[in-house]
């Protein structure tokens, strides 16, 4: 049912659609199902797809045209940051890498030293420390570049092509990196 309103949404408005998925099952049909619905492949991101960290998986949902989120950095207990380094170069070898986005999916307390976490990962974790190891792992600066400076041109198009009656639209958040977050959208209807 969510799946079917996401679909309905992105048609009628041009919105990216972002997904979860529970440690990264079901991730192939939820691309294939979004597009079979009539959604552009590149507007939907699939999102915790590190908790399958499969290479061959990856390929197969990459296929279908969509973005692939990574976006568990830092939780050591599901998957090594240097585990997803190397995913994220493997996948940057078979040419993905303007697909791939990345992320950290903090949302509890405990990830931010703001609230007295010493050592808590933070918003700086993918952009400086990822950044780091992705370097060091052999990427140029301009692939770490690409994914931690810039929208993935695909979902930076929704400002410019969301479309319907009534819609309005609201950057709610955004933060500088691709790394740090996309585009948070506040949808309403109405003519103010």
């Amino acid at each position: 049912m969510g799946s079917r309103a996401a679909a309905a949404a992105h048609l009628a408005t041009g919105a990216p659609i972002g997904t979860h998925t529970e440690k990264a099952d079901w991730a192939l049909e939820q691309a294939r199902f979004l597009c079979d619905a009539g959604v552009e492949p590149r507007a939907v991101l699939i999102g915790h797809l590190d908790f399958r960290p499969e290479l061959p998986y990856l390929l197969e949902i990459a296929d279908v045209g969509v973005h692939l989120g990574l976006d568990q950095w830092s939780k050591e207990k599901y998957l090594s940051d240097e585990e997803r380094v190397r995913v994220v170069v493997g996948l940057a070898a078979e040419g993905l890498l303007d697909r791939i986005v990345l992320s950290g999916d903090l949302a509890r307390r405990s990830y931010w030293p703001g609230y007295g976490h010493v050592g808590a990962p933070g918003l700086a974790h993918v952009p400086v420390r990822v950044r780091e190891m992705l370097l060091a792992e052999g990427l140029s600066e301009d692939d770490v570049h690409t994914l931690t400076d810039e929208e993935p041109p695909a979902l930076a198009r929704v400002r410019a092509s969301l479309r319907g009656p009534g819609v309005r639209v609201r950057v709610v958040g955004r933060m500088r990196t691709r790394a740090a977050g996309i585009l948070g959208l506040s949808f309403s209807g109405g003519g103010r």
